[in-house]
């Protein structure tokens, strides 16, 4: 006996008796239509804002830069034959609360290089041991310890402050891992003194790196040092230390 008609604006009845109480139950049912209209578009909204925040462009580049990462870590990793290393360094008598910060520093270093190699350490050559007065005489007196304490098959590296400038990702490869491939008995680094290498020294270098084009102290040298054999055993491993 009666029809209503859903229309755009509103409801249309037709009948008489019961209009009332028709007009109240369409106004419900149209009340809880639109509630559930409503809970779905906040549900599409919520879900449309997440989506388009994880695709966001800062959103894109993190991940990005994520996936460079992880892609240059792979790139990089590779066998690398843990050979016999050394550090020669020229070092000054001085001591001091500075000496003993340093040498915290470093055997903190060491530590975590022997995770790798336990063939690692350091071997420390007098500063002038012949106390010359003249700087040609005094590098020439330092060269002679230092080489004293190279062998024949050693595999030597120079750092010189007019050598090669190196990536850690090439100091990783060219130097850590050939030199093992190559087979060398053992891979030794050589810092010298105040003055710098002795020419018998430097005839006997395969490669001359340097750190850095700045002069720096020749504690800072030795503790950079380390930290570059530290991160390039983890980048050959394919760790996440080196970014």
């Amino acid at each position: 006996r009666y029809q209503i008609s859903m229309l755009h604006r509103g409801l249309l009845l037709f009948g008489t008796k019961g209009a009332t109480n028709l007009i109240r139950c369409a106004r419900c049912a149209c009340v809880r239509k639109n509630a559930r209209i409503s809970r779905i578009s906040t549900t599409i909204t919520t879900a449309s804002s997440s989506s388009s925040s994880s695709s966001s462009p800062s959103g894109k580049k993190n991940l990005s830069l994520q996936t460079q990462l992880d892609t240059n870590r792979i790139k990089n990793r590779r066998e690398c034959l843990p050979i016999p290393t050394a550090i020669i360094a020229v070092k000054s008598s001085g001591g001091g609360d500075e000496n003993n910060l340093y040498k915290k520093l470093e055997v903190d270093f060491e530590t975590k290089i022997k995770r790798y190699n336990p063939k690692f350490e350091m071997i420390s050559c007098p500063q002038n041991p012949k106390n010359e007065k003249g700087i040609e005489e005094q590098k020439a007196s330092e060269g002679e310890r230092v080489m004293k304490k190279i062998d024949a098959r050693d595999f030597v590296v120079l750092m010189c402050e007019r050598g090669q400038s190196y990536t850690s990702e090439r100091f990783a490869s060219d130097v850590l891992c050939k030199s093992g491939d190559l087979g060398h008995g053992r891979l030794v680094f050589v810092i010298g003194g105040p003055f710098g290498h002795g020419e018998e020294v430097r005839a006997r270098a395969d490669v001359s790196l340097r750190l850095s084009e700045m002069v720096m102290n020749h504690r800072v040298a030795r503790m950079v040092l380390l930290e570059q054999i530290y991160r390039a055993w983890t980048i050959v491993r394919g760790e996440p230390y080196h970014h």
